[in-house]
């Protein structure tokens, strides 16, 4: 799904039925605060399975040139890192470090990311939004991205 910024000015919506409006405001429209406000506003949605989902870093263009998305199984997900499935994770639905709500888990653990831990929300069907957290320490959060199936 090609994406540009859109020229209307910067917004931070859901569009129903426009994911791709919704995807482009995410991106470019939300500050880091309405970002993390509309993440705390909704449930996990389903747990993809068995898709590819193209993928967004927020406000980190150049990541993007490595970083292409994930390939869900059932309960399990590989990132996509320039074409190649690595980085295998565990699936399953528990506590946010957000904010103690469900939120779908990616878990890392037992592998070279181990530190790291992956979540998502559905905003709308096809679009999760999500972060990776750092929790070698505290948590703490250390890339927002949206996810396309």
């Amino acid at each position: 799904m090609a994406m540009a910024q859109p020229s209307t000015g910067p917004t931070c919506s859901v569009s129903p039925g426009d994911p791709a409006a919704t995807v482009n405001d995410l991106r470019f429209g939300c500050s880091v605060a309405e970002y993390d406000a509309l993440y705390r506003a909704l449930g996990p949605g389903t747990i993809p399975q068995n898709v590819t989902a193209q993928g967004f870093v927020k406000g980190n263009p150049v990541a993007e040139l490595v970083w292409q998305g994930k390939v869900f199984g059932t309960g399990t997900v590989a990132n996509r890192v320039v074409g190649l499935e690595v980085f295998p994770a565990s699936v399953s639905v528990g506590p946010s470090f957000a904010d103690g709500a469900p939120a779908i888990l990616i878990d890392y653990a037992g592998g070279p990311l181990g530190f790291i831990r992956d979540e998502i929300r559905q905003v709308q069907p096809g679009v999760y939004m999500g972060f990776a957290y750092d929790r070698s320490g505290a948590p703490r959060v250390v890339e927002r991205f949206i996810l396309v199936l």
